[in-house]
Protein backbone atom coordinates (compact mmCIF):
# COMPACT_ATOMS: atom_id res chain seq x y z
CA UNK A 1 0.00 0.00 0.00
CA UNK A 2 1.57 3.13 -1.15
CA UNK A 3 1.68 5.76 1.62
CA UNK A 4 -1.06 7.77 -0.02
CA UNK A 5 -3.11 5.54 0.05
CA UNK A 6 -2.85 4.71 3.40
CA UNK A 7 -2.68 8.83 4.75
CA UNK A 8 -6.16 8.31 3.39
CA UNK A 9 -7.43 5.51 5.00
CA UNK A 10 -6.47 7.29 7.80
CA UNK A 11 -7.60 10.35 7.43
CA UNK A 12 -11.10 8.89 6.58
CA UNK A 13 -10.86 6.41 9.76
CA UNK A 14 -9.94 9.78 12.18
CA UNK A 15 -12.91 11.56 10.83
CA UNK A 16 -15.40 9.00 11.19
CA UNK A 17 -14.29 8.80 14.82
CA UNK A 18 -17.42 9.82 17.36
CA UNK A 19 -19.71 9.31 14.35
CA UNK A 20 -21.71 6.82 16.31
CA UNK A 21 -22.01 9.58 19.24
CA UNK A 22 -22.78 12.21 16.89
CA UNK A 23 -25.63 10.01 15.34
CA UNK A 24 -26.79 9.58 18.64
CA UNK A 25 -27.31 12.86 20.16
CA UNK A 26 -28.47 14.44 16.65
CA UNK A 27 -31.46 12.27 17.12
CA UNK A 28 -34.58 13.64 18.37
CA UNK A 29 -36.21 10.45 19.51
CA UNK A 30 -34.37 8.85 22.83
CA UNK A 31 -32.05 6.02 21.70
CA UNK A 32 -30.24 3.39 24.32
CA UNK A 33 -28.45 0.74 23.45
CA UNK A 34 -27.28 -2.16 25.52
CA UNK A 35 -24.93 -5.15 25.85
CA UNK A 36 -26.26 -9.12 25.79
CA UNK A 37 -27.01 -8.73 29.47
CA UNK A 38 -28.60 -5.19 29.45
CA UNK A 39 -26.37 -3.26 30.63
CA UNK A 40 -26.51 0.34 28.85
CA UNK A 41 -23.73 0.90 27.04
CA UNK A 42 -24.51 3.86 25.05
CA UNK A 43 -27.65 6.87 25.41
CA UNK A 44 -28.24 10.08 24.06
CA UNK A 45 -29.10 13.16 26.36
CA UNK A 46 -33.28 13.09 24.25
CA UNK A 47 -33.39 9.18 26.28
CA UNK A 48 -32.09 10.62 29.32
CA UNK A 49 -34.31 13.69 29.79
CA UNK A 50 -36.93 11.48 29.81
CA UNK A 51 -35.28 10.53 33.56
CA UNK A 52 -34.34 14.19 34.56
CA UNK A 53 -30.89 12.68 34.21
CA UNK A 54 -27.11 12.45 31.88
CA UNK A 55 -26.72 9.84 29.50
CA UNK A 56 -23.20 9.44 31.88
CA UNK A 57 -25.40 8.73 35.12
CA UNK A 58 -27.32 5.88 32.79
CA UNK A 59 -24.38 4.19 31.13
CA UNK A 60 -23.34 1.34 33.15
CA UNK A 61 -26.45 0.45 34.75
CA UNK A 62 -28.86 -2.63 33.95
CA UNK A 63 -31.48 -1.20 31.37
CA UNK A 64 -33.73 -3.06 33.98
CA UNK A 65 -33.15 -0.43 36.66
CA UNK A 66 -33.82 2.87 34.97
CA UNK A 67 -36.37 1.79 32.37
CA UNK A 68 -39.20 -0.97 32.86
CA UNK A 69 -40.68 -2.00 29.17
CA UNK A 70 -41.58 -5.50 29.27
CA UNK A 71 -40.97 -6.08 25.65
CA UNK A 72 -36.58 -4.56 25.78
CA UNK A 73 -35.73 -7.59 27.73
CA UNK A 74 -37.95 -9.63 25.03
CA UNK A 75 -35.91 -8.30 22.65
CA UNK A 76 -32.60 -9.91 23.62
CA UNK A 77 -34.29 -13.17 24.42
CA UNK A 78 -35.80 -13.74 21.49
CA UNK A 79 -33.56 -11.73 19.16
CA UNK A 80 -36.94 -10.33 17.35
CA UNK A 81 -37.58 -6.49 16.76
CA UNK A 82 -40.38 -5.15 18.41
CA UNK A 83 -42.14 -2.05 16.91
CA UNK A 84 -44.45 0.56 18.42
CA UNK A 85 -45.46 -0.55 22.21
CA UNK A 86 -47.03 2.34 24.08
CA UNK A 87 -46.59 2.56 27.59
CA UNK A 88 -45.76 5.17 30.13
CA UNK A 89 -42.89 5.83 31.01
CA UNK A 90 -41.77 8.02 34.33
CA UNK A 91 -45.06 9.94 33.74
CA UNK A 92 -45.23 10.09 29.98
CA UNK A 93 -47.21 8.00 27.41
CA UNK A 94 -44.26 6.90 24.74
CA UNK A 95 -43.91 5.14 21.90
CA UNK A 96 -41.04 2.15 22.24
CA UNK A 97 -39.29 -0.01 19.26
CA UNK A 98 -36.42 -2.27 20.46
CA UNK A 99 -34.06 -4.31 17.31
CA UNK A 100 -32.23 -7.03 18.67
CA UNK A 101 -27.97 -6.48 17.66
CA UNK A 102 -26.53 -9.55 16.05
CA UNK A 103 -23.24 -10.70 14.95
CA UNK A 104 -22.56 -13.80 12.76
CA UNK A 105 -26.70 -14.78 13.82
CA UNK A 106 -26.29 -14.53 17.74
CA UNK A 107 -27.74 -11.51 20.16
CA UNK A 108 -24.99 -9.13 21.25
CA UNK A 109 -27.19 -6.60 22.37
CA UNK A 110 -30.18 -4.18 21.63
CA UNK A 111 -31.03 -0.59 20.43
CA UNK A 112 -34.05 0.89 21.68
CA UNK A 113 -36.15 4.21 20.76
CA UNK A 114 -38.72 5.79 22.65
CA UNK A 115 -40.50 8.76 21.18
CA UNK A 116 -43.02 10.60 23.91
CA UNK A 117 -46.38 10.48 22.35
CA UNK A 118 -46.93 14.41 22.84
CA UNK A 119 -44.34 16.19 22.71
CA UNK A 120 -45.63 18.95 24.93
CA UNK A 121 -45.71 16.68 27.93
CA UNK A 122 -41.70 16.58 27.83
CA UNK A 123 -41.83 20.46 28.17
CA UNK A 124 -44.83 20.95 30.57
Amino acid sequence: MTKTIQYGLNFRAKALQGTPEAVLESAQEGLILVDKEGIITMTNQAFASIFNTSPERLIGRPVTEVYVNPKFPEVLQTGLPVYGHIHDLNGHQIIASGFPSKRDGVVVGAVGKVRIKNLDDLYS
